[in-house]
């Protein structure tokens, strides 16, 4: 998995994913919503993270700034 996020991208992601893991965490008397919201969180959090979205693959788009590819090359 070659990274497609930027900073800026990937801190968005993260924290996003924590508000709706959090968010979903706490609706659990309302099982399905806050099962979804939990897991739609994870998910962002898992991008931010790993720095790839398939979405952005599948559309050949790519956030992360060409300068840092050849400052780590």
């Amino acid at each position: 998995m070659r990274q497609n996020t930027g900073p800026l991208d990937r801190t968005m992601r993260i924290l996003g994913g924590l508000l709706l893991a959090c968010l979903g965490g706490l609706r659990l008397w309302q099982r399905r919503r806050g099962l979804l919201l939990f897991l739609l969180g994870l998910g962002f959090l898992f991008e931010g993270l790993a720095g790839y979205c398939i979405g952005y693959d599948l559309l050949g788009i790519s956030t992360r700034d060409r300068k840092w590819d050849e400052a780590g090359e």
